[in-house]
């Protein structure tokens, strides 16, 4: 059986469903049917249940060199690094990292805007995110990854990097910045490749993924997102590749559902309070992957 021997593991909006897409045309890289199995970290997979069945999600890698999956949760899940070193050993992690500002608001968007589960303003939401993070009750309560609520603790990085650092060793962790990949997608795919130790001459074509959305009809959204209970069990009860099939019906029809639509700009006196209150977390990552991110600095 083949298992994965790189992961992108985030950060959440920031760019990692774009590296994927470019990523899935190389010739050398295989990712499952599934972007994101979730599967190393707590109350989220969505389709493999147990090692066996996380293992034949890669059935049809074929020998390609390059085998990998993408969840945005793993970056941030402190359980996370641990579960892949046991399964998988000392593979490779792609991190890719953007302004926390920037990020935590957009996250806040998708939960607002994509998700529709996010009820307050995205100042209310900071407001109450040290209640939610010990109430678990919200965590049960809660109908997607519980982690994306925790929008301020989401874009202190450092700890969050460190811990794939420790555990794979700085020469099995690549970190990007958004900000400059999204201005050379292409340089910084040839970067991913060498990393990865597959054709670095190979052209994707770069088209941009990801961008804001909302949803056409909420209550085929609520259906999506929130099924029935039993109909939850049902489909845990499935075999795998049933499990697959519906999962990946389940995600055309909410692509459908879904259309670009701009959200309001984050206010600058709020995205500036936040740059500052990220200072100190920003400077100790720089020493840690040793490289300034002044481009960071101030919220610019």
């Amino acid at each position: 059986m083949t298992l994965p021997n790189f992961l992108i593991v985030g950060a959440a909006k920031s760019g990692t469903t774009s590296l994927y897409r470019y990523m899935e045309q190389h010739p050398g890289v295989f990712f499952p049917p599934v972007k994101e199995p979730c599967y190393f970290s707590d109350g989220l997979p969505e389709v493999a249940f147990s090692d066996s069945e996380y293992e034949r999600l890669f059935e049809g890698a074929g020998g390609r060199k390059a085998v990998g999956e993408a969840s945005t949760a793993y970056l941030s899940a402190p359980e996370a690094p641990a579960r892949i070193k046991r399964l998988l050993g000392d593979i490779r992690i792609i991190i890719i990292l953007r302004n926390p500002a920037d990020m935590v608001y957009s996250l806040w968007g998708h939960n607002v805007y994509q998700q529709g589960e996010e009820r307050l303003s995205f100042e209310e939401a900071l407001e109450a995110e040290d209640d939610r993070m010990r109430s678990e009750e919200f965590r049960a309560g809660c109908r997607s990854y519980y982690g994306n609520f925790f929008y301020f603790h989401r874009g202190l990085y450092h700890e969050q990097v460190k811990r794939y650092i420790g555990t794979f060793g700085r020469k099995n962790v690549h970190v990007m910045v958004f900000e400059e990949f999204v201005k050379e997608p292409a340089r910084h795919c040839r970067e991913v490749f060498g990393f990865l130790g597959i054709d670095q001459g190979f052209a994707p074509a770069l088209d941009r993924h990801n961008v804001a959305t909302t949803f056409r009809y909420g209550f085929l959204h609520r259906l999506l997102v929130t099924p029935p209970g039993f109909a939850v069990r049902a489909y845990n009860a499935l075999p795998l590749r049933l499990r697959i099939w519906i999962y990946m019906a389940a995600r055309m029809v909410y692509g459908i559902n879904i259309t670009s639509e701009p959200r309001p700009a984050i206010d600058p006196a709020l995205r500036k309070e936040l740059a500052g209150r990220y200072m100190d977390d920003i400077r100790r990552l720089e020493g840690l992957i040793g490289r300034e991110l002044s481009i960071w600095y101030g919220g610019g």
